[in-house]
């Protein structure tokens, strides 16, 4: 995905409704500025600055935001860390194992 995100500055997600939009999170890693529609949930789990209702809005993001790769970077890696990843994995698995050897 960062060999695809190199030559790009924003990503607009306009979902109606999303889990967690892993594209999402991909691309602020990547270092993309993130614009998002408001569907149920973005502001639990992205920074609200960054949603939009109506096209306005997002333009408005635009006009008073100045691109800082580093910001978006860095909330992925505190909100969506890989150690996280893999103790959800690994819980995962030892309930699929507990279950099989039932």
């Amino acid at each position: 995905m960062n060999e695809f995100f190199a030559d790009k500055d924003y990503f607009i997600s306009t979902s109606i409704s999303e889990g967690e939009h892993c594209t999402l999170a991909e691309s602020m890693a990547a270092g993309l500025m993130p614009l998002i529609r408001d569907w149920q949930g973005a502001g639990d789990l992205y920074p609200r600055e960054y949603i939009f209702n109506m096209p306005a809005e997002a333009r408005e993001i635009l006009g008073r935001e100045s691109l800082n790769p580093a910001e978006y970077r860095t909330f992925i890696e505190k909100t969506c860390p890989v150690s996280r990843t893999f103790r959800e994995l690994d819980v995962i698995l030892a309930t699929e194992e507990k279950e099989e050897g039932e």
